[in-house]
C-alpha cells in the first residue's frame, strides 16, 4: 500500500508539472505545426476552435491525468480523503473527461457509504501503455481515436479504446473502453 501511495504521489506531481509544460507551449506555439491556430487568446472566429488539432502526446498527458485522477488519496480501508461524494468525483474528473464519462466511471469504481466514498480497487481497468504500441487517428473535426491491443497479468490480452473530443475549446477524453479477447 505504501508503495502505491508512493507511486500515485510521484504520478501526480509528473501530471502536475507536463501539464503546466503543455499548456505553456500550447500557448507559444506559432501555429506553423498546425497543432494549434490559436495563441490561447478568446478567438472571434469560430471556425478557428475547429481547426485545433490533438497531439498525441497530449492525448497521453490526458490519459495519464485520467489515470491519476481515478486513483484518489485513500486511506487504510480505501475510504476517499479529498472526496465525499460521487459529485465531487464526477466534477474533478469532468475536468479531463466529458461528464457523461466521468459519471459512468464514478459509479463503476466507487462505493458511496454512510461514512463517506470509496475505492472499489477490483473495478479498475487497464489504462495506456505509452511505451507500447498504439494507433491514434482523427477520426473528424475535433475528434480523435487511441487503440491500444495490450496484454496484462491481471487482464489478459485485451484493446482499448479512447474517444478525445474538443469541448468548449479544450480536448477532453469523451469515451473509454476495454474490451476483453477471448484466447
Amino acid at each position: 500500500m505504501k508503495y502505491i501511495k508512493g507511486l500515485l504521489s510521484i504520478l501526480v506531481g509528473a501530471v502536475i508539472i507536463l501539464s503546466g509544460c503543455g499548456a505553456q507551449e500550447e500557448q507559444s506555439s506559432s501555429g506553423t505545426s498546425g497543432e494549434t491556430s490559436t495563441n490561447g487568446e478568446k478567438s472571434e472566429n469560430k471556425n478557428e476552435a475547429s481547426t485545433k488539432t490533438l497531439s498525441e502526446d497530449k492525448a497521453e498527458q490526458l490519459m495519464k491525468d485520467l489515470e491519476v485522477r481515478l486513483q484518489p488519496r485513500t486511506n487504510e480501508d480505501g475510504k476517499v480523503v479529498e472526496y465525499k461524494t460521487k459529485d465531487e468525483m464526477v466534477n474533478y474528473l469532468s475536468e479531463v473527461t466529458d461528464q457523461q464519462l466521468a459519471k459512468k466511471l464514478v459509479d463503476n469504481m466507487y462505493e458511496k457509504k454512510d461514512d463517506g466514498l470509496y475505492i472499489q480497487p477490483d473495478e479498475f481497468g487497464p489504462f495506456l501503455s505509452p511505451d507500447k504500441d498504439y494507433k491514434f487517428e482523427k477520426i473528424e473535426e475535433g475528434k480523435y481515436k487511441l487503440v491500444q491491443k495490450n496484454k496484462t497479468d491481471a487482464e489478459g490480452t485485451f484493446t482499448l479504446t479512447v474517444f478525445f473530443k474538443l469541448m468548449n475549446d479544450t480536448y477532453n477524453i469523451s469515451d473509454y473502453k476495454v474490451k476483453s479477447e477471448s484466447n
